[in-house]
Parts: structure tokens; C-alpha cells; sequence
């Protein structure tokens, strides 16, 4: 799947996504699993940002979450 956001965007949600879950008293190493990594995402913006362009599908999404949190592991295919 070719990435779809570029790197500053991707870095910004990131950047979303650590503020979310330091929130919480966990680092984004701590996500592991796809669910976490979508509920952190759908809970800080990530996703509502993302399907603001109609083009945008869950595999452009998943793609971005993989950079973000390295430790989560994907097991849908797109």
C-alpha cells in the first residue's frame, strides 16, 4: 500500500497520538495490538482528520498508524 500522508502529517499524528496516550501514563511502545492503535487514533483525531478526504480509505489509515506505533501488530490486509 503506497502511503498516502506525507511525513510531516504523519509526524504531526504522532506527535497527537503521544500527547493522547502520556494522557494515560503510557508511550506509544506500549500500544500492541491494531485495536489499541485504531482507538488511539479514532480518540485524538487521527481518523476524523484522515477520511476528510473521501479518497482515503482503512489501508491509507493503516499504513500511517504502522509508523506510529512500531510495537502494534496488524493483521488485516489491504
Amino acid at each position: 500500500m503506497a502511503a498516502r500522508f506525507d511525513k510531516d502529517t504523519v509526524a504531526r499524528w504522532k506527535a497527537q497520538a503521544e500527547a493522547y496516550v502520556s494522557l494515560h501514563d503510557m508511550e506509544l511502545d506500549d500500544i500492541r495490538n491494531a485495536i489499541d492503535a485504531w482507538a488511539v487514533a479514532r480518540n485524538c483525531g487521527i481518523t476524523e482528520e484522515a477520511y476528510q478526504d473521501r479518497k482515503v480509505h482503512d489501508g491509507h489509515i493503516k499504513t500511517a498508524l504502522e509508523k506510529i506505533f512500531p510495537n502494534a501488530l496488524f493483521l488485516d490486509r489491504y
